[in-house]
């Protein structure tokens, strides 16, 4: 047992419950809309003024974030909790604490995003579903009687996840899953930048033009007449250095 650990488990967890009673205390009725816009018709149809789908309440948002931290703390200092907390620990594992934190981070995200103005439904919903980095920690199989590593894995690059796998803070391996498409989407881009005379940003046009069909990859790749294209939506985006072609073009 630590009973030492478990009683600031204990006393951190109730502060935490008298923060969040302090905030709903003192919150007034400030609350933040959520806007969204439908589209009317098909694909490439221009969308509608956005409209409020509801209001969240920032001083319930913050309420709920402590309340998150305050039951992560009072549940490892829990009679039927502690022992298995304690366990773990020593193996270096803080169950509890990632579980928390894979949902409160997101909370916390999502409301500092709409105190910057961001309110967007779709793009709090990404934000949110995409939460922190740090919340994608997972432990790997330990070996007999020794710490388990860490596996980091990271969203790096379009439809792709970078492992990284940390033992006692030493980096013994990575491994990139699904990212060979994108590696070489940038590879082309780096060569096509360099065969272009190493140019400035200033000197990439864009062009951007409604495409109704699907022909068109979710990746850049060279275009008929130069640069490179990619369909994002209905719309095909085009890129082309000013001061030269790109060259590769099909």
């Amino acid at each position: 047992m630590m009973p030492g650990l478990r009683r600031a488990n204990a006393v951190v967890g109730v502060i935490h419950l008298a923060q969040a009673a302090a905030i709903a205390a003192l919150s007034n009725g400030f609350a933040i809309p959520v806007l969204v816009a439908f589209q009317g018709g098909p694909p490439g149809t221009p969308l509608p003024a956005e409209q409020r789908v509801f209001s969240v309440s920032y001083g319930a948002g913050v309420v709920v974030f402590l309340l998150l931290a305050a039951g992560d703390h009072l549940l490892v200092a829990a009679p039927r909790l502690v022992n298995w907390y304690e366990a773990n620990l020593r193996r270096g594992i803080n169950y509890v604490r990632w579980a928390e934190y894979s949902i409160s981070a997101s909370v916390m995200i999502v409301l500092i995003a709409m105190l910057t103005g961001i309110v967007g439904l779709d793009a709090l919903l990404w934000l949110g579903l995409r939460g922190d980095p740090l919340i994608t920690l997972v432990p790997a199989r330990p070996a007999a009687g020794r710490r388990p590593p860490w596996r980091v894995a990271l969203a790096s690059l379009p439809g792709s996840m970078l492992l990284f796998e940390i033992d006692h803070g030493a980096l013994r391996g990575t491994e990139l899953h699904g990212g060979d498409a994108a590696l070489r989407a940038l590879t082309d881009g780096l060569e096509a930048w360099r065969a272009a005379g190493r140019p400035q940003a200033g000197d990439l046009q864009v062009t951007i033009e409604p495409h109704a069909g699907r022909d068109l990859g979710g990746l850049p790749a060279p275009a008929p007449g130069g640069g490179a294209d990619v369909q994002r939506g209905a719309h095909r985006w085009t890129f082309r250095y000013a001061s030269a072609a790109v060259p590769g073009a099909r």
